[in-house]
């Protein structure tokens, strides 16, 4: 739950062993998608710190370049801090890639 610019953005963030990784954003309002985004990249971790570089966003090429200092690593989360804006991410790790309905909640 939440980006920096907006709390009530709910992601999920798809890591591979090769190395890629695909991300999905929506934002619900009054029980309805009423935003929604995909982002596909190479992912790398290296000296506690985890970079992502998209190479598309909605299937279309666009390249963002972000990288997280890890703070915490747990079973079934992790926390991750970007530096600019100052924003730490807590990812919970789900049993399937997708998000639950709206009306449950963002």
């Amino acid at each position: 739950m939440g980006e920096p610019d907006d709390p009530s953005i709910s992601y999920i963030d798809a890591y591979r062993a090769d190395g890629t990784f695909n991300s999905e954003f929506r934002k619900c309002e009054k029980g309805e998608v009423v935003w929604r985004q995909t982002e596909t990249g190479k992912w790398s971790f290296e000296r506690g710190v985890l970079r992502m570089v998209s190479e598309t966003i909605d299937g279309k090429k666009s390249v963002f370049d972000n990288s997280y200092t890890v703070e915490a690593t747990m079973k079934d989360e992790f926390h991750a801090r970007l530096k600019d804006p100052n924003y730490l991410f807590i990812e919970k790790r789900i049993v399937k890639f997708e998000f639950p309905p709206c009306y449950v909640g963002a």
